[in-house]
């Protein structure tokens, strides 16, 4: 008896995790075989540029998530730009298009939503149509919502470097930024000193006058220390690019997401010395040493990317001292056997991998200018022969 109900139990949770109620990447291959009628089912047609797609597509994946708790209702993405035969099937005319199949035993039913972009009126639409009832999941955020009582507590703090957005509730603009400025914020949410903020600049308009905003939505940084003076961010509004531009501000070396860099630990100004020490004789070893040590000096480098730097000179006065190749494949291997370690904290894992990637570089120039040479001898053994 009780194996039979183990039984039942394994082969129902196996039915549970193999029907899938959202689809994030739906094509016209599968679309009759999931939306067949049995179910109500809610399409985004969307293209990945259209700036509107960009801003409802984290309210399209909280409905999307949510559903998995409900098990009657569908819902799916479909990049409309790539997928001709679904767009024309559907006779497209804008991007995003929402529709709902609100009717079981039928695919040609479907009603066009026109309502406010947001989970919560995409749920109301639902219910309204289906009689289903979906509870939301909470929205998890990392941006912190500053007001006149906590912005200069958390603004003008001397050890936090902050990025803040002037926003508008109506402003199209800052609705597309939304979803990009909550990527930069969880890419820095763990990261002591570092915050994203956001701060209606319509309700709160004396801050946006002190501070000179004129339109929405305005990204101005300030930098940690006594003098807060902003500086106004007036690139991409894309994540990858408000991540860069803050990784340079505060010297770090992190991706979209709060995971390193494939390269991090490379400095690029340091790349420079490095291949210029590996290939030259020994005996300049010192002065081109001196030389990197005066360029870091010389360099605006901070926090993690002025560590980074000056690990390059421990490498260049260890190679000197101990052995050379030697040293490099010792300490690649002593690095590889670390990161091996299942208790490695995660900042010590990313700051051996740092290591690591520099100490690679310096081997990677010297196995290329040995096999330069060796291409070298080959090509006049052959002129010997010939």
């Amino acid at each position: 008896m009780q194996r039979t109900w183990l039984a039942s139990f394994i082969l129902f949770s196996l039915i549970l995790s193999t029907c899938a109620l959202y689809y994030p990447d739906l094509t016209h291959e599968d679309f009759d075989s999931v939306i067949d009628g049995s179910k109500p089912a809610l399409i985004e047609l969307y293209a990945p540029w259209c700036g509107h797609c960009q801003a409802l597509a984290p309210e399209i994946e909280r409905l999307g998530e949510s559903v998995k708790n409900n098990m009657q209702i569908i819902v799916a993405q479909i990049d409309a730009d790539k997928d001709k035969v679904l767009s024309e099937r559907f006779q497209l005319q804008g991007y995003p298009t929402i529709k709902l199949l609100s009717s079981r035993n039928t695919t040609s039913d479907w009603i066009e939503y026109t309502g406010e972009r947001t989970a919560t009126g995409l749920v109301a639409f639902i219910q309204n149509h289906t009689q289903q009832s979906i509870k939301l999941i909470p929205v998890e955020t990392f941006v912190v919502e500053l007001t006149d009582d906590n912005f200069d507590k958390v603004v003008m703090d001397p050890y936090s470097h902050v990025l803040v957005e002037f926003y508008a509730p109506w402003c199209g603009h800052c609705k597309t930024l939304k979803p990009q400025l909550e990527k930069v914020a969880k890419t820095y949410h763990q990261v002591k000193g570092v915050v994203i903020a956001a701060i209606d600049a319509d309700k709160y308009g004396k801050l946006a006058e002190k501070y000179r905003v004129t339109g929405f939505p305005t990204l101005k940084y300030f930098p940690a220390g006594k003098d807060k003076k902003p500086m106004e961010y007036d690139s991409s509004r894309m994540a990858i690019a408000i991540v860069e531009f803050m990784n340079r501000q505060v010297g770090l070396d992190l991706d979209v997401g709060g995971e390193l860099l494939q390269d991090a630990g490379r400095v690029e100004v340091m790349d420079n010395y490095a291949r210029d020490f590996i290939t030259s004789n020994i005996s300049k070893h010192e002065s081109i040493r001196q030389a990197a040590e005066e360029e870091i000096n010389n360099q605006n480098l901070r926090g993690q990317l002025l560590q980074n730097a000056r690990f390059y000179l421990t490498v260049m006065e260890r190679y000197s001292k101990n052995g050379g190749d030697a040293y490099l494949n010792k300490e690649l291997s002593k690095i590889e056997k670390e990161l091996k370690r299942k208790d490695l904290s995660p900042h010590k894992r990313n700051n051996l991998i740092r290591k690591q990637n520099i100490i690679k570089f310096f081997a990677t120039i010297k196995d290329s200018e040995y096999l330069k040479a060796q291409a070298v001898g080959d090509a006049l053994d052959d002129d010997d022969a010939n």
